[in-house]
């Protein structure tokens, strides 16, 4: 077996013979030591960006039992990708000297995510997401108020149509 890292303090590809019966033991203590790198704070983490992050993903988090494995439903993720396109577009016309950088990594961010929309379970879809309006969010209060003020007001509205489409489907189970 060949995997990388080899520990949580040695970032070198390793290779080793192991019996297939310790196989997903070996494979599970390596996704643990993958979370682990995932997780470490860095230097290069921005601390403002991170707390944006954490305010969007606690707004935005799904608590559904299977969030980290399904996926959106298909007009969930229609529903995104036209959002972030609009985004994307707006964000074109608000580059300049001084935001260039941010904006086009933002830019990649969001291309990243709509391949990824149809691929990727809905937690790993809101994390993302929260992850990029961090980005916008410190931009400014004008990105703010442009681009995240509608995606609460898109939510909401999503939110409250799945509630009514909820209650079509099973009233009758509502009542009794």
């Amino acid at each position: 077996m060949t995997r990388q890292p080899s520990t949580n303090n040695n970032q070198d590809k390793i290779q080793n013979w192991i019996d297939i019966s310790s196989l997903n033991t070996q494979f599970q203590a390596w996704l643990n030591l993958l979370k682990e790198y995932e997780t470490v704070n860095s230097f290069f983490d921005d601390p403002i960006t991170k707390a944006f992050e954490e305010e969007f993903y606690s707004e935005f988090e799904i608590i559904e039992e299977n969030a980290d494995k399904e996926p959106f439903k298909t007009k969930q993720i229609l529903f995104l990708d036209e959002y972030l396109e609009t985004v994307s577009e707006g964000l074109k016309e608000q580059i300049n000297d001084q935001n260039k950088n941010a904006l086009e990594e933002i830019q990649e961010d969001i291309s990243t995510l709509r391949n990824q929309l149809t691929v990727k379970s809905k937690k790993w879809v809101v994390k993302y997401l929260s992850k990029i309006c961090a980005k916008i969010a410190k931009q400014g209060i004008k990105f703010i108020k442009e681009f995240l003020s509608e995606t609460k007001k898109e939510i909401i509205k999503q939110s409250i149509k799945r509630l009514v489409d909820y209650v079509k489907e099973n009233g009758q189970d509502l009542l009794n």
